[in-house]
């Protein structure tokens, strides 16, 4: 399972036994391949037409190595309608003519053939006639070419033979370019066309030719075309195609694009790649005499600096058109090619793995559906750090743009700029932040390092995190925007640039502490800013990076006239030069290994920025360090003058420039004359010292002299007040006190950007607001109007330890202050103390100090060096009540916040959650679960996540650094579980093989080869409905499954996981059948429901593959037993029966002497074995499988149940709106930008209307057949803000568990192998002696799940209910496929029996469906007519037209159809479960509601008609329902967050309508009793008591009613409804 599929010749080449020797030492040469670039592959073979330049490309140059020429005059882009409107073609001459196309001439011909010979049409010179056709261009000579011809009186697309280019002298005089003289054997055949007869060339070598230089502008707009003679007197036409140019990192474009952009006439852009963590170490400095900047200006001097993007290769004209731009099936294809043929097979397959964790999901990007080169660049990110450290990988996603988009953090913006900006208290956009802890690095419970789950002292699962941490860490993703739009890379269809790195824009991140996962602070452990060794700049390990000849640099915000120059004898400046004979190289990057002494001006500086040396410039990059919230001695600064705001800045830090003046209180300030450079930041004492040194003050000035420079910020004479303003949950903002005057409104009193702090005790000054309030601290704090405390605060700093600690893991969890390498201060600075595994350095004169300094290593064997300090705030007048001083990577001061220490606080972020205690667990089981088996031992986890913890595998394999995937992956595949021969007998181990892998190694192992026409693999875009899998086509970011998934069966019943089995159904088993048969038979086509496309389906003759896209070319004609046993060996490993083998054998038989039809049956019955399908030995017991006997009705009436989930989480708090004044009011100050406008909303009552897209639900509930349930949700128990955390035992806010939740209704897991409607249904069959069926719409799902009765039938409305194997191979086909999946003794592999199961019940099913929708061709309707909607031929497939081409709307007209069928069936009660994704609006929320509300009303209205229709609408029940609501407060980008309560809504015919149940929130503000953070609603009406009515309805005896809901008891009986509250016409 290492690879995509073994081949024979891969086994011949193995080396010696399988043994573990001999797979380490090929894991070995695994690791040593050179990656395959997806994206590199799709370049190469990005070779289409391109006549005019663009915004991204410009096409080649006729003299160009690879142009293209062909002999047909007429290509596709000349003639199909997409391409080709208001374009026209006429004739000149009365013979010869000359057919002339846009104005220029093509070709000369004696006279226009007509493809219908018969015409007798004259065209008329003096007219052009529009080319407005659909048909496409046959690209051959005497091919169809469409355009409109006169006939009559009017015009008609009629087809003329495409002519061959050809021009006589006359007409050659005439053409507008000289032709050119074309080599007789410079020329070779490429792409050509089965019927084109070596009609299309490449130019092999080039040409050098006057004549070249003479054609400047080609690709310009309206250019006319080229044409070349061969000296045969045979004339070509050039055809132009793209070209991309290679812009990698390891050569990027010398000039960065200048020469595309001059070229094309400044139409192309520049391709300059901004710099970025991805490309930084790889820029060059441009010796062009022009170039284009990363801006996208075109410069000249040289100096420039110019950066690439990885595996941005150039086009390889020499492969052909392989791929365009702008077809999204291109990344598919690039994958499967690779897959089938690279030679970095593990590779590969790791980088499949982790596709499948870091998930992109296309419907959630703006370009999902159009571009490949993106999404192969991402792949790419996967497949570079497959061998690599995953932390690598994890930053490589999280700077991704599509990335960003796919989980909503693009443009997610601060709270404090969104306030500043327009004025709103908007939240961060919380997606990634929660997904990036869920789905990528520590999932939602705590694990031990054997991956299972710790528990507390009440067995309830210990969550990794909670909500309050992903609102911290949602403040984390803020300020990240794309790059500028650039050149040379697929064009994205907007002016958004999706392929380069992220960048983070410093004002809108959020600038405040914040929270990590283990109760301190993201920038514990890091260094103090004012800690820094003196002069920073000048010593080891201060880093600076290469700017060019512009200076824009990441750590400022401004540009100036003036820059820090080096002397000539500085030590810096022949560190950065690098001189070689005495040139300076500009390396890109330095890094100091040692520390310098300072020279002249050097001396006077705190801090440099930019530096000039020479004529380039650098950039001095501060290493990461923090900032603490409180500090003494705060000193106000001014922007430019006292009538801008103020700040608080620490005196210690260089945050300010000097301000000085004749005395204190001097209006007017200059800036001192010993400033070094245009906007120094000095410290407080540096700028007292300047300005004295200038006979002047520091002064509180008014206004700044101009000609004092662009400064930010300056010190001023005056001190200044830190308070801190506490909410009534103890979290805190700063506010700098209204004595310091105009403050910027971030640190202003009305300020709400709260943040978590640690609490001694957990005890806070609190208001009497509260029940639990202390006054204020007893009034040591002012109360606030708006319920919160404001606090004078005092900062103590005292020592952590006063001796030497037993170990340094005392050290480690006591000190939580970093400090700098203690090697980069002066040699005197410390005396040194060593201790046990530990060494102390302290300041001279000093022992165990605030000031001294611990270095420990930790346990991933990182060095520490942490500070004997601790930093306590204490309110002012209560020493009792204080907190931990919080560290921040930003400055609070507006523009001193850089996207530099953003970004270093980004990688805090995700350097925290990388060393988690759950990350090395979390990806070991993925990763184990993706390659060996679906279970994994505890020891067998904690194994491989040791190899991930310590970065070593047994001492062959990995860097020695945690979380290298190499020690990983090769711990995955040689420990014994996977590697031993009693784990293949093992009948819990194992797995169910994923779809694709399954379709992709039968092809590789088959040898499946590319037609001579196509130079690639060409599915059908169904290809993933069919099997249920397909890259780069995820329906949601938990991929196609989920890893806990438990299946029903044996495996279900020894609570199993099988992921795989999620998308193991009927629709998708039959569809892999039919897909793998197919290919067999014919080749990848798509005869009878193949994968491929376009085949006539009377050229679908077995054996005959000439018209296929590609076919298998493993073939084999020994001994039957011979063939079956290397077809074992490929196919299943050698894992197959000798009963199953035996089986085959037989079959092989029955077709000699014909030995290729012998081998397509025995490639068929291999594919449908259990072996095949799993990786899992079968043991047959000799029984046959039983199936589920045929349905009888029992005569009772008929009742069906639909549960429609949104899933998601819908925004219901703006599908049903209070309208009431007040409460109006409410909710529009609750709901702020997302709130809808009264007039737009549809009234249902007085008291509350609807969106106004649910016109249908309107009417619904106004006739009395519609009800909604207000806040609704999962709960354990009644709950309350207090407690609502102890009182629910459900993982909140995560989509897979409140699914799982919402569909189970059982949190205290009383019988969790069942749904909800499954559990109701169980009731009705043993007790009622009804027959139930159940069916799940698209997908598995376990609502449905119970113990009695048939399984749920699945069904995929895309797919319809497909014949399986038509045209068998031999009659008696299914027989064979049924032995072979006959029933297994219990010590069989699960795995193998839940596909037998699976497919046999399948097939069962399939056969029921389609004779009861066979049965009902004959149906009549009420008024005696025959009913068409069932006639042959569309009986299985639905119809979108009335009900609409979504898949809701698929889905219920589906259903409608069942129900037709429901008495030839025999059914008596019939559920439905459709899930309808898409409302996960974590941006956009009202253009989502808009959009779905708009399917789901027309869904609704259609089926509600059409059940009237037939007069069932009174036996059906439609409950819509979702996994959770939304957040009450938007989120920056327009969305909302994940949620709790909701609101929801059921209907039927005998639903008592026209009524709300349940209570809607008294308020929607934060103040509202069932209001938690942002707005997250707590339910108060349960799930519970909706279903236990439900099921009273549907006839569930009333004693069975406590096991459907067992979690009922827990609710009062005023809280449960009656089923007369909820239903009518009660029998």
């Amino acid at each position: 399972m290492a690879t995509f599929g073994a081949r024979a010749s891969d086994i011949d080449a193995w080396s010696g036994p399988f043994d573990e020797e001999s797979a380490s030492k090929w894991i070995e040469n695994q690791l040593t391949e050179h990656p395959t670039s997806h994206r590199a592959y799709f370049r190469k073979g990005l070779n289409q037409r391109m006549t005019e330049a663009d915004s991204q490309f410009r096409p080649d140059h006729p003299c160009d190595v690879g142009s293209r020429w062909r002999k047909f005059t007429f290509s596709q882009e000349d003639g199909h309608q997409y391409w080709n409107r208001g374009r026209t073609i006429g004739i000149q001459g009365d013979g010869p003519y000359t057919i002339v196309f846009d104005g220029y001439a093509r070709t000369t011909v004696d006279k226009i053939k007509w493809k219908k010979h018969w015409l007798n049409i004259t065209l008329d010179p003096s007219k052009e006639y529009p080319i407005n056709c659909w048909e496409p261009v046959e690209e051959w000579i005497n091919g169809n070419y469409f355009f409109r011809a006169p006939i009559g009186s009017g015009l008609r697309c009629l087809a003329m033979s495409n002519p061959p280019v050809y021009f006589n002298n006359a007409t050659k005089a005439k053409l507008p370019n000289p032709v050119i003289p074309l080599p007789a054997d410079g020329l070779k055949v490429i792409d050509s066309h089965k019927r084109s007869n070596r009609q299309e060339f490449i130019l092999v070598n080039g040409l050098e030719h006057e004549i070249c230089d003479m054609l400047t502008d080609v690709g310009l707009d309206d250019s006319p075309p080229i044409f070349g003679e061969l000296p045969s007197g045979t004339w070509l036409q050039f055809d132009p195609r793209l070209h991309a140019y290679e812009n990698s990192l390891e050569k990027p474009l010398p000039d960065g694009g200048a020469f595309l952009v001059t070229m094309a006439n400044g139409t192309t852009n520049c391709a300059n790649v901004r710099r970025s963590l991805t490309n930084e170490q790889s820029c060059k400095i441009s010796n062009e005499s022009t170039a284009c900047t990363a801006n996208g200006d075109i410069v000249e001097g040289g100096g420039i600096l110019v950066c690439g993007s990885p595996n941005e290769v150039s086009s390889d004209p020499h492969v052909g058109a392989m791929f365009s731009e702008n077809n999204y099936s291109h990344r598919e294809r690039v994958w499967a090619m690779i897959a089938l043929n690279s030679t970095d097979q593990l590779r590969q397959r790791v980088a499949w793995a982790f596709a499948q964790l870091l998930v992109l999901v296309p419907d959630q990007i703006v370009t999902g559906w159009t571009q490949s080169e993106a999404f192969l660049k991402y792949y790419d990110i996967l497949v570079e750090h497959a061998f690599g450290n995953y932390k690598d990988m994890l930053r490589g996603i999280t700077f991704s743009s599509l990335m960003a988009d796919n989980l909503s953090f693009l443009n997610s913006r601060s709270s404090a700029f969104e306030f500043e900006s327009s004025g709103s208290h908007n939240f961060p956009d919380e997606n990634f932040a929660r997904e990036i802890m869920q789905l990528f690095s520590i999932g939602p419970f705590l694990l031990h390092n054997d991956g299972t789950i710790k528990y507390d002292v009440d067995g309830n699962p210990v969550l990794s995190y909670s909500n309050e941490e992903v609102m911290s860490m949602a403040r984390v993703f803020t300020g990240f925007e794309q790059m500028p739009a650039r050149g040379n890379y697929e064009w994205s269809g907007t002016s958004r640039n999706y392929i380069d790195d992220l960048q983070i824009i410093a004002n809108k991140h959020d600038e405040f502490p914040k929270n990590d996962l283990s109760g301190g602070y993201i920038g514990d452990g890091y260094p103090l800013c004012v800690d820094l060794p003196e002069k920073m700049f000048l010593r080891k390990g201060a880093t600076y990076r290469l700017l060019g000849k512009f200076p824009q640099a990441v750590s400022d915000a401004f540009d100036y006239d003036s820059y820090f120059v080096l002397e000539n004898d500085s030590s810096l400046r022949d560190v950065l030069c690098s001189f070689i004979d005495g040139q300076c190289q500009h390396p890109v990057s330095v890094t100091l290994t040692s520390n310098l002494n300072c020279i002249g001006r050097e001396c006077d500086a705190d801090e440099i920025r930019v530096i000039q040396v020479g004529g380039v410039f650098y950039e001095y990059v501060r290493p990461p360090c923090v900032q603490m919230t409180v500090f003494h001695s705060p000193r106000q600064v001014v922007y430019k003058s006292a009538y801008k705001p103020r700040s608080c800045a620490n005196p210690a830090l260089p945050h300010a420039g000097e301000a000085c003046c004749d005395n204190t209180s001097g209006n007017v300030a200059t800036r001192s004359s010993n400033f070094t450079f245009d906007g120094e930041r000095v410290t407080y004492s540096t700028a007292q010292e300047r300005c004295e040194a200038d006979g002047k003050v520091l002064c509180n000035f008014k206004v700044l002299r101009s000609e004092s420079g662009p400064f930010s910020y300056h010190w001023t004479s005056k001190g200044c007040a830190i308070s801190v303003k506490v909410n009534g949950e103890g979290k805190i903002s700063i506010v700098y006190a209204k004595s310091t005057g105009n403050v910027h409104p971030n640190v202003a009193e009305s300020n709400v950007n709260y943040f978590r702090v640690y609490w001694d005790g957990g005890n806070y000054p609190k208001s009497n607001w509260y029940e639990d309030g202390n006054n204020c601290g007893d009034r040591a704090c002012d109360a606030l109007d708006d319920g919160g405390c404001l606090c004078m605060i005092e900062l103590k700093i005292d020592r952590v330890f006063s001796e030497m600690p037993a170990s340094p893991h005392d050290v480690l969890l006591k000190l939580n202050i970093g400090a700098y390498d203690v090697t980069a201060y002066d040699e005197d600075t410390f005396t040194t103390d060593i201790g046990v595994n530990m060494t102390v350095y302290h300041p001279l004169n000093e022992t165990f100090s605030t000031n001294s300094i611990f270095q420990v290593t930790d346990s991933f064997g990182n060095v520490k060096f942490l500070k004997n300090s601790k930093e306590m705030v204490q309110i002012k007048g209560r020493p009792d009540l204080f907190f931990r001083n919080a560290p921040s990577f930003m400055s609070v001061l507006k523009y001193e916040a850089t996207n530099r220490d953003a970004t270093y606080e980004v990688d805090a972020v995700l350097d925290h959650l990388f060393h988690h205690q759950n990350t090395a667990p979390f990806i070991a089981k993925r990763l184990i679960q993706r390659f060996t088996t679906s279970n994994p031992d505890p020891s067998y986890i904690e194994r491989v996540s040791t190899a991930f913890r310590t970065g070593k595998y047994r001492d062959r394999f990995g860097s020695g650094r945690y979380g290298d995937l190499a020690a990983t992956i090769s711990a995955v595949l040689l420990e014994p579980d996977a590697q031993s021969m009693m784990v293949d007998s093992d009948p819990f181990q194992g797995f169910l093989r994923e779809p694709l892998l399954k379709v992709i190694s039968f092809f590789r192992s088959m040898e499946l080869r590319i037609s001579s026409r196509k130079n690639i693999l060409e599915l059908s875009k169904p290809f993933v409905q069919k099997i249920g899998q397909y890259p780069f086509s995820f329906k949601t970011v938990f991929s196609f499954f989920l890893s806990e998934y438990i299946p029903d069966g044996r495996a279900g019943n020894a609570r199993l996981s099988s992921p795989e089995a999620m998308i193991t159904d009927m629709p998708k088993s039959i569809g892999m059948l039919n897909g793998l048969f197919s290919t067999i038979k014919y080749g990848v086509s798509s005869c009878n429901h193949g994968f491929g496309v376009g085949m006539n389906i009377n050229d679908c003759q077995e054996g005959d593959f000439s018209k296929s896209v590609a076919k298998l070319t493993f073939t084999r004609s020994g001994d039957a037993d011979a063939v079956v046993n290397e077809l074992s060996s490929l196919l299943t490993g050698g894992r197959m029966s000798p009963e199953n083998k035996q089986i085959i054998v037989e079959a092989y038989n029955l077709q000699l002497p014909d030995h290729a039809a012998a081998l397509r049956v025995a490639q068929q019955l291999i594919v449908a074995s259990p072996e095949f399908q799993s990786t899992n030995t079968v043991r047959k017991n000799g029984a046959e499988r039983e199936l589920p006997e045929s349905p009888k009705s029992s005569g009772v009436p008929y009742k069906a149940v639909i549960v429609v989930m949104l899933a998601g989480g819908v925004d219901s708090f703006n599908m049903v709106i209070p309208i009431g004044d007040s409460a109006y009011n409410d909710y529009v100050e609750a709901r702020k930008g997302v709130a809808i406008q009264m007039e737009r909303l549809l009234t249902i009552n007085d008291s509350f209307g609807i969106h106004p897209n649910l016109t249908s639900v309107r009417d619904l509930f106004h006739d009395g057949d519609l009800l909604f349930f207000a806040n609704t949700g999962v709960l354990t128990k009644p709950t309350d803000k207090t407690n609502y955390r102890k009182d629910t035992n459900v993982a909140l806010f995560a989509h897979n568990w409140m699914m799982k939740e919402t569909q189970h209704i059982d949190p205290m897991k009383i019988d969790e192998e069942t749904g909800v409607l499954g559990r109701i249904a169980d009731a009705l069959i043993s007790q009622r002696k009804l027959n139930v069926q159940r069916f799940n719409l698209y997908n598995r799902a376990e609502i449905l799940g119970g113990r009695l009765g048939s399984d749920p039938f699945i069904i995929d409305p895309n797919v319809g209910i497909p014949a399986f194997n038509e045209n068998e191979s031999i009659d008696n086909m299914a027989s064979f496929i049924k032995r072979l999946n006959d029933a297994t003794e219990l010590d069989s592999g699960v795995f193998g029996e839940l596909w037998s199961d699976i497919l046999m019940k399948s097939l069962h099913s399939n056969k029921l469906l389609t004779s009861a929708f066979v049965d009902c061709e004959n149906t009549t309707a009420s008024d005696g007519s025959s009913d068409p909607e069932y006639s042959s031929g569309d009986m299985f497939d639905v119809d979108p037209a009335i009900y609409g081409n979504n898949d809701l709307g698929k889905a219920f007209e589906m259903i409608s159809h069942l129900i037709t069928t429901r008495e030839v069936r025999g059914v008596d009660r019939d559920f439905f479960f459709v899930p309808f994704g898409g409302w996960d609006a974590h941006r956009d929320v009202g253009w989502n509601l808009e959009r779905n509300f708009g399917y789901l009303n027309n869904a609704i209205q259609s089926f509600s008609e059409e059940m009237k229709r037939e007069g069932i609408w009174d036996k059906i029940t439609i409950l819509q329902s979702s996994e959770f609501g939304r957040t009450i407060e938007p989120n920056s980008g327009g969305g909302t967050d994940h949620g709790w309560g909701g609101n929801y809504m059921m209907m039927g015919g005998a639903v008592k309508g026209g009524q709300i149940l349940g209570k809607y929130p008294e308020k929607l503000t934060p103040d509202g009793p069932d209001i938690l953070s942002r707005g997250r609603v707590i339910p108060t009406t349960s799930w519970d008591v909706i279903f236990h009515s439900i099921a009273a309805w549907m006839g569930a005896p009333i004693e069975s009613l406590r096991d459907i809901c067992p979690n009922i008891g827990n609710f009062l009986s005023s809280h449960i409804f009656d089923v007369a509250d909820l239903f009518e016409g009660l029998d």
